[in-house]
């Protein structure tokens, strides 16, 4: 099981634990772990690239909540 947490500073956690905690894994499990682990930290690339348009969006947001 694997958690992605977003705070408001728009920080990404990454957490995973595995089902077999205490076993040896086999070559399968360990690769789809090292590929569930790229593309989490490929998301987190992308939510820092585009944050200049996320806080864009919210501040939008709070304007027109203003009105």
């Amino acid at each position: 099981m694997s958690t992605t947490t977003c705070n408001g500073n728009l920080e990404t956690e990454f957490t995973g634990s595995s089902p077999v905690e205490g076993k040896q894994r086999g070559l399968f499990s360990r690769l789809l772990a090292a590929l569930h682990h790229s593309r989490q930290l490929q998301a987190a690339r992308e939510l820092d690239r585009h944050r200049h348009l996320i806080e864009e969006a919210r501040a939008y947001e709070a304007r027109n909540r203003a009105r």
